[in-house]
């Protein structure tokens, strides 16, 4: 497996955790596209190879040559902001998920990650949130749904609750729902 990750890598790093002791998926590379990804850390918690890209300069037959170097056959995004390309989508088919901190269809596409979909659900005044988990696309979001978990929401939440209420979701459901599919695919 490898980890596409931009930020501080929390579930990335629970990836890593649970294939330490999953006889299912091996992390075997954590790809980012940021310098300076908190992710990285975790990556070198568990001895595990980064590669720092850069995704405007990266061509689809470079990025599947580095990921054939690491014998990659499953991809996770673990908070990846980039658009993956149609080539990289179609060489890893039905091989590439992703984790969305909103019941899609609602509050996905370009620009609705982390805090942005928290805000979003805030001012609509939901009253149930959650987390999805799909197969990526060739559009942001709108691969098939693998799982999706809720929460229930209150006038009461702030952006900041809501957060609090997705991550413990994420937490508690992503990491699992991702070896159900490693079971199921690999």
């Amino acid at each position: 497996m490898a980890i596409f990750a931009s930020g501080g890598g929390s579930n990335a790093r629970r990836l890593m955790l649970q294939g330490c002791r999953s006889n299912h998926y091996e992390v075997v590379l954590v790809l980012t596209d940021r310098i300076q990804a908190g992710v990285q850390t975790h990556a070198k918690e568990f001895a595990v190879p980064v590669e720092v890209v850069r995704w405007n300069d990266l061509s689809p037959a470079t990025l599947i040559a580095t990921l054939a170097q690491y014998n990659v056959d499953f991809i996770v995004l673990a908070g990846f902001l980039r658009l993956i390309p149609k080539e990289i989508i179609e060489h890893f088919h039905a091989r590439i998920v992703n984790l969305h901190p909103s019941l899609l269809p609602k509050f996905g596409g370009k620009g609705m990650y982390g805090r942005n979909v928290h805000e979003a659900v805030h001012v609509a005044q939901e009253r149930h949130t959650g987390i999805t988990i799909h197969y990526v696309s060739e559009q942001y979001d709108e691969g098939a749904i693998i799982a999706q978990f809720k929460t229930e929401l209150s006038s009461e939440d702030t952006i900041d609750s809501i957060e609090s209420k997705v991550r413990n979701l994420e937490s508690q459901h992503f990491v699992n729902t991702v070896e159900e599919v490693c079971k199921n695919t690999l």
